[in-house]
């Protein structure tokens, strides 16, 4: 994969990037999903006073595999937003709509895939100075996905926590 990312920050509080994407896909066992990926993402962020943050990103993309089903075309848009409650600690929280539709319909399906996706989430973060300024984290995060296609083996809804950390040396 290849991602250049372009941030243009013309005053502190705003700033604005996009990010281009592109991979070579290639799957061991299943030959005929290989496929070329390619995105571009836009994205605006507004920083607060008190370092409180607001992110408008979207992308669009498209997947080109050797079997045309598996090959689609999309878009999606996220509301992400950061709340410093306390110098170190931070709650989350963000919402994505992703539209997606593929070529053409597989063999078992009652017509060409259309999948439109709902995600929404929050968490917990909490900054540690271990041996330099918040050097270490730990986040315990939620979200919650929900799925409609117009082939029903899509169709699904999840929910994920997590619990993870990072450490920066």
């Amino acid at each position: 994969a290849v991602t250049p990312l372009l941030i243009y920050s013309p005053v502190r509080a705003w700033m604005g990037q996009i990010q281009l994407n592109y991979e070579k896909r290639d799957y061991y066992d299943l030959e005929t999903r290989d496929a070329d990926y390619l995105q571009a993402a836009p994205a605006v962020k507004y920083t607060f006073a008190g370092n409180h943050v607001l992110m408008l990103s979207g992308s669009f993309f498209r997947e080109t595999a050797d079997a045309e089903y598996y090959s689609n075309t999309g878009w999606d848009v996220a509301l992400t937003s950061e709340l410093r409650i306390w110098k170190s600690t931070i709650l989350y929280g963000k919402g994505l709509f992703r539209d997606t539709r593929y070529d053409e319909r597989e063999t078992l399906a009652p017509e060409t895939r259309k999948d439109q996706q709902w995600q929404g989430g929050a968490g917990f973060r909490q900054m540690f100075s271990l041996h330099k300024v918040n050097d270490f984290s730990l986040d315990l995060g939620y979200q919650h996905s929900d799925t409609s296609s117009t082939f029903d083996i899509y169709e699904n809804q999840r929910d994920l926590v997590t619990l993870s950390t990072t450490w920066r040396w």
